[in-house]
């Protein structure tokens, strides 16, 4: 046998013999093969820090934009805070470069972020560093948002993902919102947001006084707010004849009538009271008036966050009341507000029928409605403004303290999805974000889905948090104003 051909048998005993062939290929090709897999989570890594910064670095801008500083270091300076607070920092990230520059008409933006690297550091890369930049119109349009919360007695319930109430969660997402869509007036542009909180009713403060705009008080009604009130004798149909103390308190109800489901004055031209919102007649203790009173738009953060933090669980659920006042927040036809809380006509309203673009951006004011709800609603009223048993469900209270007569507007649920109707008619953009919700339950899911402008403006809050659910809606209200 030649050496040709022995060497040629050689090779092919030592291809047909696989004893610990394949120990030494994969002892070869493991180290690569771990530092390609590592390499894909480092990287991934960084796109989700790219991703974080690049929300933060938008909202940084945004707050810029709104400041009458020209300088860059004062802008910088001013953001810096606002950036570091919004930026979801991991803890091996390192957030660099900062800096925001004026560009006259827009502000922009940047940022760097360096991680440790988990797994390139096999070959030597120790660090990622990724970058972003946005770029935010000055002149953008005006905003105004009218926040409604549930205060109602299921809010009380612990969440078993956070381990904290469903209200106390509600009450850190509302706060994280008005940061991440600061309330402000820079002289060029508006930001204006309202907290409505309702349980079975929504409490106007003093506002219920100063207009009188749920009508006349019955001789002989206590007006004074927790004074210890009337008792009566006997049940006539009236509520001053029910054997257990009530109070007319600041709380409204439904507006039964005509206007039951627009948006008009209460009053005619000629100061008459035509149209009242309906009155809270009820208990001074369990189920009585107990929500904390709502706050119409404001520019400044200051008084959102007061009524925010002061707000607790507890009563049953009117949310047709809570819907209807969030409207009335954001229309300009109820006309009980004044100053920097009266809103913006809806000829400027971005999707409204009687806008007209005439004038880009600067004169242009978009509505927007978030409705936080768990679609459990129950409690009907009365003409009265005493609950009605007939017209109301499972949850609305004590039977002695309800009302015989029938809502002539039906229950909650029917309420609750023609006053939805009316208002999307109107232009103004609706949100509903649910929690503890149950779809299944039809219901709540007609509901959800007749408020809502259509199904991308649902945000379920059960598979993340109340907190993700309204910055999702933050970031996206905050997305319309960026240019790049």
């Amino acid at each position: 046998m030649g050496v040709f051909t022995k060497f040629k048998a050689a090779l092919n005993r030592f291809h047909s013999d696989q004893r610990g062939s394949m120990a030494i290929l994969v002892a070869f090709t493991a180290v690569p093969l771990i530092v390609a897999g590592g390499a894909a989570i480092d990287l991934e890594r960084a796109l989700n820090a790219r991703t974080a910064l690049r929300a933060s670095l938008d909202s940084a801008a945004l707050y810029a934009a709104t400041l009458s500083d020209t300088s860059n270091s004062t802008l910088t300076s001013k953001a810096q805070a606002y950036m570091s607070a919004n930026y979801l920092n991991n803890a091996d990230a390192t957030l660099s470069d900062f800096a925001i520059v004026n560009n006259g008409s827009t502000v922009t933006a940047s940022a760097k972020v360096s991680l440790t690297t988990a797994f390139m550091g096999l070959v030597g890369i120790n660090n990622i560093t990724v970058g972003s930049v946005t770029t935010v119109v000055k002149q953008g349009f005006n905003l105004e948002v009218a926040l409604v919360l549930d205060n109602t007695g299921s809010m009380g319930f612990v969440n078993p993902v956070t381990g904290n109430t469903a209200e106390q969660d509600a009450i850190s997402a509302a706060n994280l919102f008005v940061q991440m869509v600061p309330p402000q007036n820079s002289g060029q542009t508006y930001t204006k947001i309202a907290a409505i909180p309702y349980n079975n009713s929504v409490n106007l403060g003093t506002t219920a006084y100063a207009n009188y705009a749920r009508g006349p008080i019955a001789s002989g009604t206590s007006t004074t707010p927790g004074y210890s009130i009337y008792r009566f004798n006997s049940y006539t149909g009236d509520p001053q004849a029910y054997s257990y103390a009530s109070n007319i308190g600041t709380c409204v109800t439904e507006r039964q009538g005509a206007q039951a489901y627009t948006d008009v004055s209460p009053y005619n031209s000629s100061g008459v009271l035509v149209a009242p919102f309906g009155r809270f007649y009820g208990p001074t203790g369990y189920n009585g008036c107990t929500v904390t009173a709502m706050v119409p738009l404001q520019v400044t953060a200051a008084p959102l966050t007061a009524a925010i933090n002061a707000m607790s669980a507890g009563g049953s659920t009117a949310g047709q009341v809570g819907i209807a006042w969030g409207w009335y927040a954001l229309s300009p036809g109820v006309g009980i507000w004044s100053g920097t809380s009266s809103p913006a006509s809806y000829s400027v309203t971005v999707g409204s029928p009687s806008y007209v673009s005439t004038t880009p951006n600067i004169n242009q004011v978009h509505k927007v409605m978030i409705i936080m709800t768990d679609g459990e609603y129950n409690s009907a009223y009365a003409p009265d403004g005493v609950i009605s048993a007939p017209s109301s469900l499972s949850g609305s209270g004590a039977s002695y303290y309800q009302s015989p007569a029938s809502s002539p507007l039906g229950n909650s649920y029917t309420q609750a999805m023609s006053m939805c109707g009316a208002i999307k008619t109107s232009g103004i953009e609706v949100y509903v974000v649910t929690f503890q919700y149950k779809p299944q339950i039809v219901q709540r899911a007609n509901l959800v889905n007749a408020c809502a402008t259509d199904a991308a403006h649902i945000i379920d809050a059960d598979t993340t948090s109340p907190s993700a659910a309204f910055a999702k809606i933050a970031n996206q209200l905050n997305a319309m104003r960026i240019q790049s």
